[in-house]
């Protein structure tokens, strides 16, 4: 189970073996699957050290309403969450000061 703490330090110790030291995590909003694994197990995970981390965010799954104004009111909603609940831990991959976050189907 990928919130398990064993498979995520196997994971940490080949992505290290490789010289990787980051990894984009698929974030499917607030309280999903990914993001109580994300919030409650990668990133207190005692070996994370050293391995920065980022989301890649489906825009266009996250905004399902058909008003343009309602999506990106959703869209805006989702990265307050990240910026509150992720942007400040000092793992979180932040190019020139800034949070990033790969946005897929924009």
């Amino acid at each position: 189970k990928s919130s398990d703490t064993s498979v995520i330090s196997k994971h940490l110790q080949w992505t290290r073996g490789a010289n990787i030291n980051l990894w984009v995590l698929n974030w499917e909003g607030p309280e999903s699957a990914s993001d109580i694994t994300a919030k409650d197990s990668i990133m207190k995970h005692p070996e994370l050290s050293g391995t920065q981390i980022s989301f890649m965010y489906d825009a266009r799954s996250r905004s399902t309403a058909t008003d343009d104004t309602l999506s990106l009111d959703h869209i805006y909603g989702d990265i307050d969450y990240m910026a509150k609940t992720y942007f400040n831990d000092p793992n979180y991959l932040r190019i020139n000061g800034h949070p990033v976050v790969y946005l897929y189907i924009s």
